[in-house]
C-alpha cells in the first residue's frame, strides 16, 4: 500500500501525535516503534535573474517510511520540506519550488 501526501492546511496541529497503524487483519502487532519529529529539508531559493526571469526555487525534501505490518508506529510530528522561493527577475520572478512529500509503504 502506498500513500503520498504533501503539506496542507489539514495537517495536525504542532505537538500532536500522529499514529500509523499497519493493517492488523493480516497479522498481529509485535511491537511499537516511537519516533520524535521527522522533518524533510526545505528547498533552496532560486537565484536572482540578471536578464529576464529569476531562477526557480528548489523542491522541498521528501522521504519514504517503510513500515512492517507487524509493528505499530507512533510519530510526534511529521513535516515535509517547503519549496524554496523563486528568485527575483528583471522581467519576471522565478517560480517557487514544490513542497516535499511523504510516502508510506507497508511491507
Amino acid at each position: 500500500m502506498s500513500n503520498s501526501s504533501s503539506e496542507s492546511s489539514s495537517s495536525p496541529p504542532p505537538n500532536s501525535l500522529v499514529v500509523a497503524t499497519p493493517n492488523r487483519s493480516r497479522t498481529s502487532i509485535s511491537g511499537i516503534k516511537k519516533f520524535g519529529k521527522i522533518t524533510g529539508g526545505v528547498g533552496g531559493n532560486g537565484g536572482k535573474g540578471m536578464v529576464e526571469a529569476g531562477g526557480a526555487g528548489g523542491q522541498g525534501g521528501s522521504f519514504v517510511l517503510k513500515m512492517s505490518m507487524q509493528t505499530q508506529y507512533e510519530f510526534d510530528d511529521i513535516h515535509v520540506g517547503a519549496g524554496g522561493t523563486g528568485g527575483e527577475g528583471v522581467v519576471t520572478g522565478g517560480q517557487a519550488g514544490a513542497g516535499g512529500n511523504v510516502e508510506i509503504i507497508e511491507m
